[in-house]
């Protein structure tokens, strides 16, 4: 919480030097669609009632340091996985039973399209006789478009698995190429604490520069 109130302010000339200003309710939701937010704890209406006292007449938000930093028991803060490979899926039959709760318990927490839409496409593929006598057939095709469906659509924490995976592996790569690195990285979302911006993003929106930090893109 305090290396995103150092870093919205370095570069910025319109940020006050004594309030975080988040330009609406996007910015919010960004912060938790991306997974900065435990989503396993806290519904997207909790994260946003926590800000609803900071809530100016214009749509923004305004919030001293002290506040910020109370939000801190929202934060994800534990330990983030690789995100899941559906090509693991294991190939074959299924029963129809055994593939709905599959999708119950590994395929939704990764995306954000619900049961209720899966089991319509379940359906579906009964309708056109791609599912016979209650067996599912997993292939590689399949796998493909389940790997697909879930990056278009994913959960926040898909987002936040893939987005320390691509600081890791940004990481690497310049361990690789320089030597051993004396940072490691974020435990949750955040990259490096050396993230800054130069002069050309001092009019970037709050969304955008949310973006570059979470990501690692800037460095």
């Amino acid at each position: 919480m305090e290396w995103l109130w150092l870093q919205m302010h370095r570069g910025s000339v319109s940020m006050p030097a004594d309030k975080l200003i988040f330009e609406g309710e996007h910015d919010l939701s960004y912060l938790y669609r991306t997974g900065f937010v435990d989503t396993d704890k806290f519904k997207y209406q909790d994260w946003l009632n926590a800000f609803k006292n900071s809530r100016q007449s214009n749509g923004e938000y305004h919030l001293t340091k002290e506040q910020w930093l109370s939000k801190a028991t929202y934060r994800y803060n534990k330990k983030v996985e690789e995100p899941y490979d559906p090509m693991t899926i294991r190939e074959g039959e299924w029963t129809e039973a055994d593939w709905l709760d599959f999708i119950k318990t590994t395929l939704v927490p990764q995306c954000t399209i619900t049961f209720e839409q899966y089991l319509f496409g379940i359906n579906e593929a009964k309708r056109k006789g791609e599912i016979k006598d209650g067996i599912v057939t997993m292939t590689a095709e399949k796998k493909r478009g389940i790997v697909k469906l879930l990056n278009n659509n994913p959960s926040p924490k898909r987002r936040r698995a893939l987005a320390v995976q691509h600081v890791r592996k940004k990481e690497d790569l310049e361990t690789t190429a320089s030597g051993p690195s004396k940072t490691s990285t974020a435990a949750a979302v955040a990259p490096q604490e050396t993230t800054q911006y130069d002069s050309g993003d001092q009019q970037k929106s709050t969304t955008g520069k949310l973006s570059d930090l979470l990501s690692g893109s800037k460095k």
